[in-house]
């Protein structure tokens, strides 16, 4: 029955494709020599397309280009804010100040989001705390000082290189001396004691994340110990907001957390609907439990950042601070506003609202996975540093596998929409399985297969990048260009109206100028592109490889390694040997996330479950179906390995030699109760 849905699903988007053809106008060459027209004329044929393209892919949003970039190509297929120099502690900071802008009572509420499946949220500054923490080099010198009025000293010294507004349009073009008022009150908390204020800081210096690196003081972040320690990376001098640690990847994760929510609120059958309800109810507490164990339950440090930072000043005088607005307003943005609302209130605060990052897809499985992980992790008695590393990891790990899937599915078209066609069963696609490495001792085949995975999985990417454009391509020109004798070499003429329906169906930004004699795209700055022709033998398809050759922004390449180190998934023997492991902490964090604290799991079925929601291999049973050339033993020893870790770790349970039983070593909230 489903397979027949598809079929029906299918043929309706190839007629609604024809159809869209049919209706282009008998001089559409003619007309599309315009770059505009040629829009205009193809919308109804590229919404045919992506429809299409759905079909494998899943369904996507209408696009949404974002500043930047010669054309929409990776936006349109993963998404936008995936780099790999953010690691899974700066990501969940950004899940956490999204988490933060919204309804603390219900923040997944997808009626918060726009048409495009985003939400609005506001990047704090926190100037004053930032700098007193991280920017504050003579700190020390006056506390050793034997003078009598250190505060003043102090502050004369710190106001010289203190970075502010000057004024209240948050004009960031010079520095603005501190006045003696702004530390008014911290001092009185102090006693006057200048030395008790020095302890202060020391005291959340130590709760410093990344303190070792040797950053700038504007790419430097605290513990999310309470809402006072969330801010965004910044730069210097102009403070102007940065994404080169906070790319993204939190926002992206927490979209797929309230689409999940969505999903199973509203996706639910009549003959369903009671055992839906049962199973998913716990998971829609899972905001409210997230703010209660980051954000209400804290101490004193959220407090004392707050004085320190000079956000909870009083005095009417202050109300026009930066740091004074950046709080009230992020307060105001906590209760259940809709979106208009919500740019009213930043509007007001002369403060800027930011939309999270292009995430296309509106619901995958991928979703509901990342969901469950989440919500099992969540109910459990860890500490807070405990629960941030943990959801850390498993969210990047949970979107190094939404990349590997879509990439595997990009890879199935067009074969895939061909099975559709015919009603048959659509093909797996590439290989995409992680060959765990245990125990690297020794070079068996095995860790030779495992560094082979890797280096494929890492050059899916580009592979699907490159098929996707050609794939597209091959849609839009074979449904408006047939006319132009796909296999023939093109006139100027054909050449120029081939280059605007490439440039309408990548959506290839209008400064951008076509050089077919190179066959390179050029950069016009302030003019329109126009097209160089060429006397070159050159066919339609000959246009398209183009967007294939031409250099792209790299930000991605490397992402599937890069995240796998930061997370103990990937590591390396030597300079360039690098293999897939799982380190002791990455596997903890998955054994809190599958294993029920109230109900041991036979270890044969979470290795099943390490490859169905993660696509680890790691036995022999998980490595039957791809039938890889290799001895069945040395599965088997990988396996054994594999259970002295988890002995090592405490967590497993073995019974008699065919008995074992993975544990969780925590309770979890409610059975404590």
């Amino acid at each position: 029955m489903e397979t027949s849905t598809t079929a029906n699903d299918h043929q309706a988007h190839v007629q609604a494709l024809k159809l869209a053809c049919a209706q282009l106008p008998a001089d559409f060459a003619e007309q599309a020599q315009n770059p505009e027209a040629c829009r205009e004329l193809l919308k109804p044929v590229l919404v045919a397309v992506r429809d299409l393209e759905d079909e494998v892919l899943g369904k996507r949003f209408a696009p949404k280009r974002e500043q930047g970039g010669f054309y929409w190509l990776e936006e349109d297929i993963f998404g936008s804010g995936f780099g790999a120099a953010e690691g899974s502690t700066h990501s969940m900071l950004e899940f956490l100040i999204v988490l933060g802008c919204h309804n603390q009572q219900q923040p997944f509420a997808i009626k918060q989001s726009d048409g495009f499946g985003r939400f609005a949220f506001m990047k704090r500054r926190n100037l004053r705390l930032r700098q007193i923490l991280f920017n504050n080099p003579k700190l020390s010198q006056h506390a050793n000082a034997l003078s009598a009025n250190k505060w003043n000293e102090w502050l004369q010294d710190f106001a010289q290189h203190y970075e502010a507004p000057i004024d209240s349009q948050n004009q960031f073009s010079g520095k603005q001396d501190l006045q003696p008022e702004h530390f008014a009150e911290l001092r009185g908390i102090c006693r006057e004691d200048f030395g008790r204020f020095v302890s202060l800081v020391q005291v959340l210096r130590a709760w410093a994340i990344d303190a070792d690196k040797d950053r700038q003081w504007s790419t430097m972040f605290l513990f999310p110990f309470g809402y006072e320690a969330l801010f965004w990376e910044i730069d210097t001098p102009d403070l102007n907001f940065q994404q080169n640690l906070m790319c993204g990847a939190g926002q992206n994760i927490f979209c797929m957390l309230a689409r999940s929510l969505a999903h199973r609120t509203h996706s639910v059958t009549a003959s369903t609907t009671k055992e839906r309800h049962a199973s998913s109810s716990p998971a829609n507490d899972l905001g409210t439990t997230l703010v209660q164990r980051f954000f209400a339950d804290h101490n004193g440090l959220n407090l004392l950042a707050a004085y320190l930072g000079g956000s909870m000043l009083q005095d009417e005088r202050f109300s026009q601070l930066l740091e004074v607005r950046e709080r009230v307003t992020f307060e105001q943005l906590q209760a259940d506003l809709s979106l208009a609302e919500r740019v009213a209130i930043v509007k007001k605060a002369q403060l800027n609202l930011f939309a999270t990052r292009y995430l296309p897809y509106r619901y995958l499985p991928r979703y509901d996975l990342l969901l469950e992980d989440f919500t099992a992790i969540s109910r459990l008695d860890l500490t807070k540093q405990e629960l941030f590393l943990a959801l850390g990891a498993i969210g990047h790990l949970h979107l190094i596998c939404y990349l590997l899937e879509q990439e595997q599915a990009i890879l199935k078209m067009p074969q895939a929409m061909e099975a559709a066609s015919a009603g048959s069963t659509v093909s797996t696609g590439p290989d995409i399985n992680l060959i765990v490495l245990v125990d690297s001792a020794q070079k068996t085949a095995l860790r030779a297969l495992s560094m082979r995975r890797l280096k494929e999985n890492r050059a899916l990417f580009i592979k699907a990048r490159t098929h996707y454009i050609r794939t597209h391509w091959q849609l839009v020109s074979k449904a408006c260009l047939s006319k132009l004798k796909p296999q023939v070499n093109l006139t100027p003429k054909d050449q120029e109206v081939a280059c605007n329906v490439l440039r309408v169906a990548f959506d290839i930004a209008t400064n951008i100028g076509f050089d077919l004699d190179h066959g390179t795209l050029k950069l016009r700055a302030g003019k329109v592109g126009v097209t160089q022709t060429t006397t070159q033998p050159l066919t339609i398809n000959d246009i398209g490889e183009i967007l294939v050759n031409n250099k792209r922004d790299a930000h991605m390449v490397n992402l599937h390694q890069t995240w796998g180190r930061d997370i103990g998934l990937v590591t390396k023997e030597s300079a360039v040997s690098y293999y897939y492991s799982l380190s002791d902490e990455l596997l903890y964090y998955m054994v809190l996330a599958l294993v029920p604290p109230e109900r041991p799991q036979p270890l044969s079925h979470f290795l099943r479950e390490l490859k169905r929601r993660y696509h680890l291999v790691i036995g022999p049973h998980e490595a039957q179906d791809q039938h890889y050339a290799i001895e069945e033993a040395e599965f088997v020893a990988n396996e054994e390995q594999f259970k002295r870790k988890l002995q090592r770790n405490n967590l497993l349970i073995n019974l008699s030699d065919s008995c074992d039983y993975v544990r969780n070593p925590f309770t979890s909230s409610a059975a404590a109760r």
